[in-house]
């Protein structure tokens, strides 16, 4: 097997989706499409469910964060989606109820940590900057701001 560090970006996508289909086993569902979606700071991945759901994997780059810190950012998506209307990912558990899966494969250095996160639909508005988006980003970032200042 030739050296991680050695393969192209081609070949580094093509080992590392393994990483992806690993973790997608610990969860409870019926996977009918893993589609490479992109790859900035973290490794994501859409994945189109059997039932027709729409997911997001994302695998978090080894040395990015903590394990500890992505238990963290998961809880805290949680209390923003019970404390807010803003419409976060809804973070999937593993049949163990884990949110946070830690993943490796031979080839692969280290551990990756795997996320499972629901879809959630829209256009990113910082790229399209406009008046009236940017008055939206800004009520979102003061809510969120507001919400994580008290939040334990």
């Amino acid at each position: 097997m030739k050296a991680y560090g050695d393969l192209t970006l081609a070949g580094k996508l093509r080992r590392l989706r393994g990483l992806a289909e690993a973790a997608l086993t610990q969860y409870e569902l019926a996977t009918a499409q893993v589609s490479y979606f992109g790859w900035h700071t973290n490794l994501l991945y859409r994945i189109d469910t059997v039932a027709g759901e729409r997911l997001m994997l994302r695998l978090a780059y080894p040395g990015w964060r903590t394990a500890e810190d992505l238990r963290a950012e998961a809880m805290w998506l949680g209390a923003l989606a019970h404390d807010t209307s803003i419409p976060v990912p809804r973070v999937m558990t593993t049949r163990a109820g884990e949110a946070v899966v830690p993943v490796s494969l031979p080839g692969v250095p280290r551990v990756w940590y795997v996320t499972l996160m629901s879809w959630v639909p829209g256009r990113l508005l910082g790229h399209h900057l406009t008046e009236r988006n940017l008055e939206k980003m800004g009520a979102l970032f003061a809510e969120l701001h507001h919400h994580g200042a008290a939040w334990q």
